[in-house]
């Protein structure tokens, strides 16, 4: 502990000798310290805990700024329904475009026990636009979210049935309620996907 003090005590003496040079040092650990953080994001994101989904590296996420800023500098922020369907219309870039929201808490009632559960509201193609195969049942049809309130249906995720439902396959057809309203269970999500915000035990619904 002795030693420590010296060396804070060593490191305050030069940094009143030249303070600009203790800040170049500092400014550079900074850069240093941050370009290694981004490094390691990436790599952890891509090859060490990437999506289980199909063409990973080719996903794309797209969001929209403040427009008195800039992409660096504005806060990056989700896209409006509207906004979505307008981009979706003039696409000329990607093979599929989807919508999903971050996690919600909702309340799931089975009998009268409320359980807390997470969702993500999705777009029709969203599981298309992943890739990804249903373990049981199928996925969203690509029409159902065209109609507020029409289509009240939901893919349970494959870890959220196997610990509450006991993977019962009658689930798929089942209606399940969820924040008082009831949803129809019309697919099983493949093993292993959380969602596109790795959030665990969920029960993903198309925005209704």
């Amino acid at each position: 502990m002795d030693t420590v003090w010296q060396d804070v005590r060593y490191a305050l003496r030069m940094w009143r000798k030249a303070p600009g040079f203790t800040a170049i040092i500092i400014l550079t650990l900074a850069f240093g310290i941050g370009a290694n953080t981004v490094v390691f994001t990436v790599i952890n994101t891509i090859f060490l805990n990437p999506l289980p989904v199909a063409h990973a590296s080719e996903l794309l996420n797209v969001r929209t700024t403040n427009r008195g800023g800039t992409p660096e500098s504005g806060e990056a922020l989700a896209i409006a329904y509207p906004n979505l369907k307008d981009l979706r219309e003039r696409n000329r870039a990607f093979t599929s475009l989807a919508g999903h929201t971050a996690p919600v808490s909702l309340t799931m009632l089975r009998g009268s026990t409320p359980e807390r559960i997470f969702a993500e509201f999705v777009t029709g193609e969203y599981f298309t636009t992943l890739g990804l195969q249903a373990a049981r049942g199928r996925f969203f049809d690509l029409h159902e979210d065209a109609v507020p309130g029409r289509d009240a249906v939901a893919v349970m995720a494959f870890g959220a049935w196997q610990r509450r439902f006991g993977g019962d396959p009658t689930v798929v057809g089942r209606a399940i309620d969820l924040n008082g309203i009831a949803l129809t269970v019309v697919g099983i999500a493949p093993e292993g996907f959380l969602g596109s915000t790795r959030c665990s035990g969920r029960t993903c619904g198309s925005p209704r």
